[in-house]
């Protein structure tokens, strides 16, 4: 029998350490809560912090160079479980959101996400959630995102079918998509404090709400 790997895990650092004592040792909230908070000022966590530009950012950019820059380094942060409330991160945080969308919902910023890749919109909304950027922005990234994608028939597509070799079609492309809509529906709960229920081409939920920060590495 191969050796119990987590003692291992438990000399870590307290970005492994908060999540095995609450996914792998069932630990209450408040001891993996504490080892959590600890991202702060041991380890990766603190060791990235201590390399923030004195912009605000890290690497030097705000997308580029790919794995130091400002956007990549605040996602890695995200994984970890570094506080969401932390003054220095959330300077990170708006210094992102600024640069690539701008500092208020107004012309320029609806143009400025109507343009963004897609994906880099997604990694802004984590981001921006994340270290509670000002929920004017989240709720407009929110609206752009649902609204671009979702048909009149409430549902969600596949945009473009994968040009791989793959062992089977799971589903078609641009046709509803289960999978896809599941995964939508899913947000729309989350976004929404509460199970997305839908109806009529319609996704009924309560009051959109700013979600909590660091609320998306702790569940």
């Amino acid at each position: 029998m191969a050796p119990d790997p987590l003692p291992w895990l438990l000399e870590g650092d307290p970005a492994i350490r908060w999540q095995a004592q609450r996914d792998l040792l069932g630990k209450t909230g408040r001891a993996w809560q504490a080892e959590r908070a600890r991202t702060a000022n041991l380890g990766w966590g603190a060791d990235l912090l201590a390399r923030q530009d004195a912009d605000g950012g890290w690497g030097g950019g705000v997308y580029s160079p790919k794995w130091t820059s400002t956007t990549y380094t605040l996602l890695t942060l995200c994984d970890i479980g570094f506080p969401g409330d932390d003054d220095a991160a959330r300077r990170g945080a708006a210094h992102a959101v600024d640069a690539l969308l701008g500092e208020r919902v107004d012309d320029s910023f609806n143009r400025k996400l109507a343009d963004l890749d897609r994906c880099i919109v997604g990694m802004m909304l984590r981001i921006g959630a994340y270290f509670g950027i000002d929920s004017g922005r989240i709720e407009a990234i929110v609206d752009n995102l649902l609204g671009e994608k979702r048909h009149e028939d409430g549902c969600w597509r596949i945009q473009a079918k994968y040009g791989g070799r793959v062992f089977f079609d799971m589903e078609k492309g641009g046709v509803p998509s289960r999978w896809n809509t599941l995964r939508a529906l899913r947000v729309l709960g989350w976004w929404g404090e509460g199970p997305a229920t839908a109806g009529e081409g319609q996704v009924r939920t309560s009051t959109p709400r700013s979600p909590k920060r660091g609320a998306a590495a702790s569940k």
